[in-house]
């Protein structure tokens, strides 16, 4: 049988709570003194996991063991890759800072991209077993409108029906970050997320349908 981890060990999931980090407004069209149309891509942390990667067991008496693991960091979608090829989410995370408990973390070049391999050496003592982790970090992406037109800026609606039409996607992010330790990690602890810089919100809620027709046909021919 494994033995439990220490109290003080590090928790195996940390639960972001879909905290905003993050939030960005672009200009999608503009027809100066008529109408224009932007996207606001806001960007939840859902939380991070410690992924187990590999486990060492020594079995020897006397002898210290020394390995190289190479480890893949990454950005991978796991829902929403249509969503993300037309309004391109994922990329909200290059350089994205997060800040959570007492930690600041800060997304380098070589964890937004596709993959990327980083070497990570392990020791092992004699007559011990080590377990090799990495960090992964969860994200939600949704992907909403608003109409600038008749003097007001409106959230774009659902056809006619309540709430907002929105794009989601999810995604996460292997990092170069790793940790060692004598025994297995459990448990999940609920982290205190710093909310970015958020200045949109969903208001002013226009269904689609009462749009301007080139709100709509803008859209509709990209999936909304």
């Amino acid at each position: 049988m494994t033995a439990p981890p220490p109290k003080d060990a590090p928790k195996l999931k940390g639960d972001g709570q879909g905290v905003i980090v993050k939030q960005t407004m672009s200009s999608l069209y503009c027809d100066p003194g008529d109408e224009a149309l932007h996207k606001v891509i806001d960007t939840h942390f859902d939380g991070y996991e410690w992924v187990l990667v590999k486990t060492y067991d020594n079995t020897t008496k006397d002898e210290s063991l020394t390995d190289t693991y190479h480890m893949n960091t990454e950005r991978k979608i796991t829902s929403g890759s249509n969503v993300n090829k037309q309004w391109d989410f994922v990329s909200e995370v290059n350089g994205l800072e997060i800040k959570y408990d007492s930690t600041t973390k800060t997304f380098v070049d070589d964890e937004t991209k596709d993959s990327t391999r980083a070497n990570v050496e392990v020791k092992v003592a004699a007559k011990s077993k080590i377990y090799l982790y990495q960090k992964r970090y969860k994200f939600t992406a949704k992907v909403w409108f608003i109409l600038d037109a008749w003097g007001s800026l409106w959230t774009v609606g659902n056809w006619k029906s309540s709430g907002v039409a929105e794009k989601t996607g999810t995604y996460y992010v292997d990092s170069n970050e790793h940790l060692t330790h004598g025994s297995e990690l459990s448990d999940t602890k609920t982290l205190s997320v710093t909310q970015g810089k958020v200045e949109k919100t969903q208001k002013n809620i226009k269904q689609f349908q009462d749009c301007t027709r080139k709100c709509q046909d803008y859209l509709h021919t990209r999936g909304v």
